[in-house]
């Protein structure tokens, strides 16, 4: 479940952030580092709650982004992007959680956390903006 974390939640948040398919994401540097950034952290997080996560899985995910269409984007990021909720607190929301529970820092996660959580919020109508 985590190595499948370290993969949605990463391409999910960046995408979202962006708004950029994943061709677009993985080709421009600092969107890649920020793929990268986030799929360690996360890894991180499962590691210090005591998950076993394969010492590449960071790498078999991107070798995963590397191998999709240049033109996909995560279901995370279509949803934020058509104001509807979205997977936001079940995968980036949980990976800050828990790697708050875990003292682990999460500055990249943190960062698409705070980001989105206003359209997250207003599509629960909880927000009206």
């Amino acid at each position: 479940v985590w190595e499948k974390l370290i993969f949605v939640a990463s391409v999910g948040g960046v995408g979202a952030v962006t708004r950029a398919p994943v061709g677009v994401l993985r080709s421009v540097p600092e969107t890649r580092a920020l793929l990268v950034a986030t799929m360690h952290e996360i890894q991180r997080v499962a590691e210090a709650r005591g998950v076993r996560v394969a010492h590449e899985a960071a790498t078999d995910a991107m070798r995963f982004v590397d191998s999709l269409p240049d033109a996909g984007t995560s279901s995370l990021q279509r949803d934020i992007a058509e104001g509807r909720r979205s997977e936001l607190d079940a995968w980036t929301g949980a990976v800050v959680r828990f790697g708050a529970a875990a003292k682990v820092e999460t500055p990249v996660n943190d960062h698409l956390y705070a980001s989105l959580l206003p359209l997250e919020r207003r599509a629960r109508g909880e927000l009206q903006f």
